[in-house]
């Protein structure tokens, strides 16, 4: 258990909240440009199998968190 207090402290936090942020930044960009591509997904006639509309941004929010910590 203290080595996890000192792993926590050694980690830089401010240059890896900056690495996150941008590519959260450059997805909530690019869902404003495509804002109406949901509405078209959710018209198109789609497999039983295939993922709900709701599902999309959450999973592409958790990529772009793990591609800033990456």
């Amino acid at each position: 258990r203290a080595t996890m207090n000192k792993d926590l402290k050694s980690i830089e936090w401010k240059p890896l909240i900056i690495a996150i942020a941008i590519p959260l930044a450059v997805g909530g960009a690019a869902a404003m440009i495509t804002r109406g591509g949901f509405d078209d997904y959710g018209a198109l006639h789609r497999p039983p199998l295939s993922p709900p509309a709701w599902l999309f941004p959450v999973v592409w929010t958790l990529l772009y968190i793990l591609m800033g910590i990456g």
